[in-house]
């Protein structure tokens, strides 16, 4: 950590502004103490108390699904290597799959922002663009997830045809199921706000296909919180999680 941290305690002689923001950054984390993220951010307790507000209802008030939500958050914490967001976001995303369980394979998207593998000799080495549940995903030679109309290809096979003829140890079973077409458009979207701030239409019209006006603005609002908040975690290094992977 790059500033020293806080007293998780208001100091003697506080301001009834201080004071205030330290019981509600404490009301919020309840019952778990404040954390290294609310002791930086009590160095100010004006923002403290704003940010608070404002996480809290990205995190509690939305009507958004709450694997959609914790997806864009761990994939903002991936791209901008975020170590301490993606250590406490990934557990909740975690839960939000209770039975059906994030496995391996769907992990592995998240992580690597990529469904198909290259291959050499195909296409220059180029990702295939292979279609799910109506849209086209591939990933660019800068590592963008991209969209491409479903007419740009005549009769593109399904994804799980592609990843067993160009991975031959793959164990469905042991894998799991990789992301739905539904969590690849989200994650399409946190990648382009995050990556190039501007969105593509195609991007935009597949986000379009699986959430109406109000979760649009909810998933937006999502990830421009979550990227402020990489952003003041890396340059800060709160937590002291810059050097791990």
């Amino acid at each position: 950590m790059r500033l020293p941290y806080t007293q998780p305690e208001p100091p003697s002689g506080s301001s009834s502004l201080a004071a205030s923001a330290y019981q509600q950054l404490a009301a919020r984390r309840h019952p778990d103490p404040l954390q290294a993220l609310d002791l930086t951010l009590l160095h100010s307790p004006p923002i403290a108390s704003g940010w608070s507000a404002f996480l809290g209802a990205i995190r509690t008030d939305t009507i958004l699904p709450p694997e959609i939500r914790e997806l864009c958050i761990c994939r903002i914490a991936v791209l901008n290597g975020a170590a301490y967001e993606w250590e406490h976001h990934l557990p909740v995303l975690m839960s939000c799959f209770a039975e059906k369980k994030l496995g391996p394979r769907a992990l592995k998207e998240l992580k690597e922002g990529t469904r198909t593998t290259a291959t050499e000799g195909q296409n220059g080495g180029a990702p295939h663009k292979e279609v799910d549940d109506g849209g086209l995903y591939y990933t660019d030679d800068e590592g963008r997830i991209c969209f491409l109309p479903d007419q740009e290809e005549d009769s593109p096979r399904p994804i799980r045809e592609v990843v067993a003829a160009n991975d031959h140890d793959l164990d469905e079973e042991d894998e799991g199921e990789g992301l739905s077409g539904q969590q690849w458009a989200a994650m399409a979207y946190t990648d382009a706000m995050t990556r190039d701030v501007k969105v593509p239409d195609a991007v935009f019209m597949e986000l379009r296909k699986w959430f109406n006006e109000r979760e649009i603005v909810e998933i937006t609002a999502t990830v421009a919180a979550y990227n402020c908040v990489s952003r003041f975690l890396v340059a800060l290094d709160v937590g002291e999680m810059n050097n791990t992977d």
